[in-house]
């Protein structure tokens, strides 16, 4: 009875540690995201920031 219950003990600290490496995987991700995300944003607003640059010149000569 004693060692069934050693290897349940066991097996249940081995699926809390997978499940541990799972959230810390899940987290490195979202990180990983939001910087994309913000990468997105800058380079969007760069793009926008030379598109502007180059129309502005158009409008009075057009």
């Amino acid at each position: 009875m004693e060692s069934n219950m050693q290897k349940i003990l066991s097996k249940m600290n081995d699926l809390e540690l997978k499940i541990q490496g799972m959230a810390n995987q899940i987290d490195a991700m979202g990180e990983s995201q939001r910087k994309l995300e913000k990468k997105l944003s800058e380079t969007e607003r760069s793009l926008m920031a030379s598109i502007t640059s180059y129309s502005e010149p158009c409008r009075y000569v057009g």
